[in-house]
């Protein structure tokens, strides 16, 4: 079943950070196979903290409804149980409305190809999972997560 359409990750590299680093970091939260073809895909804008220091935002999207939905489910079953069932718990304020989910993973961990949720920490990757239409109700993303986690 068709459940995710696209999946955009991005994440901040600070001047004490090394980029390589950085974007293995966003490379680890997916499948293996995709790695290295994904790694040209990364793309960057330089911005400026407050005291003027360099910081790179990292984007990386994954367009092809068919590997964003394995890419996700990568995520979603590279996750401890309890996290999966926090974000199952959690839904109502990870979902906008309008068919998007959200979530923060632990950058230092994704780099360690560990999958750990950070709702507290700034230095993190951001996840933004963009669902089909036809799945836009609380329970019916619940559902479709349980789904994606159990194949």
């Amino acid at each position: 079943m068709k459940i995710v359409q696209k999946v955009y990750i991005e994440t901040s590299c600070h001047a004490t950070e090394e980029e390589d680093k950085v974007k293995q970091a966003m490379l680890n939260l997916l499948p293996d196979d995709y790695r290295e073809s994904f790694r040209e895909k990364i793309y960057t804008d330089l911005l400026h903290g407050f005291y003027g220091n360099p910081i790179l935002l990292l984007k990386l999207p994954v367009d092809t409804p068919e590997v964003a939905q394995k890419c996700f489910k990568h995520i979603l079953t590279g996750m401890g149980e309890s996290e999966f069932e926090y974000i199952l718990s959690t839904i109502d304020i990870r979902y906008d409305g309008k068919g998007n989910v959200y979530l923060r993973l632990n950058k230092q961990s994704a780099y360690l190809e560990k999958i750990i949720l950070d709702e507290e920490s700034d230095d993190i990757v951001k996840l933004k999972v963009t669902l089909y239409p036809h799945i836009r109700r609380e329970e019916d993303i619940v559902q479709s997560l349980k789904r994606l986690h159990s194949k």
